[in-house]
């Protein structure tokens, strides 16, 4: 086995939606990476289906959100409505969010275009490379990298040295294997069947997403580009090893859409988790996306969770990379994220699951009225949207806040901090000495910034705020002094005092 010599700033394991978020973050600081994948081409199929706002907020600091938005379907409302009559009996407004988060809604799109678009984006930064073919097959870590042995089909085995080596290789993650980690949690007793199928009649305009309430079993479809149809259901224990074939598939059209023609593009059956790995990060190796954690499909949030995992890891990354100090920084990754996973995604994804996958025919209209009643009081809908969005999660924990603020551990509220990937020190009527020790921070690519809107942040006082470049405030701090805004500035960035 020959040494590769030159040491890659970052090694990612895995071309999926996470590894290659992580590597367009990484380009976006100015960080180099490689990522290797170990199948031959991206791969064509749709898997998950839609892109959350808190996503999106990630994609616009990374300069890619327009192509999201141009090349799906965005929604700014959303409406769930009985397939056995057409009607609403859950209807949302993202508008509710209007002038807390640049662009309100969800997009739908399917997993390979979201998957192409970012591949597009990462080669096009010159920063990255993606190399097919090429599978990582364990790593050793020591005090200055990580050796990894890669393997490449018709190719002689070598190592690649790195300064770090993160694992976005999905649920059966090798790096998480070498890491000596298992996932803990539980496993729902059913199993879920996704299948995607084109629909060429007017049956490809009715109104969805749409549920068969009346269904034996949860059963749901959402039309996710023009004629393509994703079909969700929960399968009985004698589905289980079964073919589904397609006398299979023509009831559940039947159910959802009404009897009629179509073609079954893609399927697929699986278990539904609740699982998290003990920790996303020991030394100079760290993990991503499902190597890290496992969730229900309920929601979409599981491909989402795993990009905004990349969000936040990949400006801790550079920083690392930058002369900050890497163990506070990855630390504050494994601490944040983790905090984000137990707390927001494994509750909501659990409860929507019980509620949806899990309740009885005879249960199932009940549930779905009183949801439709719950979500339309203007209080409940927003916590709601706040929640399904991803808009919510807050890192109460981190090693990396500093201050006191309400706000410490928050998106910013201040829109414009949340539009570019990059540290933004937020002033409120700043004296000059104050103005000026906020530029000389030492940070790089640091810009400052006024504002008017007192409110927002809750405080008349005059005051300084720290936004990290994954829009979250790390330091707060009301009538600040030069030393002392300097201080926390640095500190909540991960850097030693000047």
């Amino acid at each position: 086995m020959e040494r590769n010599h030159d040491q890659v700033p970052v090694a990612i394991a895995g071309a999926g939606p996470v590894g290659l978020a992580l590597a367009l973050g990484l380009a976006r600081m100015g960080a180099r990476s490689i990522v290797f994948e170990a199948a031959a081409e991206l791969p064509p199929f749709s898997r998950a289906i839609i892109v959350l706002t808190r996503t999106l907020e990630a994609f616009q600091g990374w300069q890619v959100a327009d192509r999201f938005i141009a090349e799906g379907e965005f929604l700014p409302k959303l409406c769930a409505y009985r397939a056995d009559n057409n009607q609403a009996f859950v209807r949302i407004d993202f508008s509710a969010l209007s002038g807390e988060t640049p662009k309100p809604g969800v997009v739908l799109m399917p997993q390979d275009h979201t998957e192409k678009i970012l591949c597009n984006e990462v080669l096009k930064t010159g920063l990255s490379e993606v190399r097919f073919n090429h599978k990582i097959a364990g790593a050793v870590q020591d005090d200055s990298g990580v050796t990894i042995s890669v393997e490449s089909e018709g190719e002689q085995a070598y190592e690649q040295r790195a300064y770090y080596l993160v694992g976005c290789d999905g649920a059966h993650s090798t790096v998480r294997e070498s890491l000596g980690i298992k996932l803990k949690g539980t496993t729902y007793p059913v199993h879920v069947f996704l299948a995607d199928v084109n629909i060429a009649d007017a049956r490809d305009g009715l109104p969805y997403p749409r549920a068969a309430v009346d269904a034996p079993r949860f059963l749901f479809a959402v039309r996710f580009e023009p004629h393509h149809w994703r079909m969700v259901g929960v399968l009985e224990e004698a589905q289980v090893d079964a073919e589904l074939g397609q006398d299979f598939f023509e009831d559940k059209v039947a159910q959802l859409l009404g009897s009629g023609p179509f073609e079954l593009l893609w399927q697929s059956k699986f278990s539904i988790h609740r699982r998290h790995a003990a920790a996303f990060r020991r030394g100079r190796m760290l993990l991503a996306g499902d190597a890290g954690h496992l969730n229900s499909p309920a929601g979409g949030q599981g491909m989402n969770a795993g990009i905004q995992d990349a969000h936040n890891l990949a400006w801790k990354l550079a920083y690392s990379l930058g002369g900050g100090d890497a163990d506070a920084l990855l630390s504050s990754y494994d601490v944040e994220r983790h905090e984000a996973v137990t707390e927001g995604v494994e509750k909501i994804t659990d409860r929507i699951s019980r509620f949806g996958l899990f309740t009885t025919k005879e249960v199932r209209p009940l549930v779905a009225g009183i949801a439709g009643k719950v979500i339309s009081v203007p209080f409940f809908q927003r916590r709601v949207i706040l929640a399904m969005t991803m808009l919510n999660a807050r890192y109460r924990h981190s090693p990396l806040l500093f201050g006191r603020s309400s706000l410490l551990g928050r998106r910013s509220p201040e829109l414009d901090a949340l539009l570019d990937y990059r540290p933004t020190i937020v002033l409120h009527e700043p004296s000059a000495e104050l103005l000026s020790a906020a530029k000389s921070c030492d940070v790089p690519n640091l810009q400052v910034m006024q504002t008017q809107n007192w409110s927002r942040w809750k405080c008349r006082q005059p005051f300084a705020a720290l936004v990290r470049p994954d829009g979250i405030v790390g330091y707060f701090k009301r009538s600040p002094t030069p030393d002392g805004l300097r201080r926390g500035v640095r500190s909540a960035l991960g850097f030693a005092q000047p």
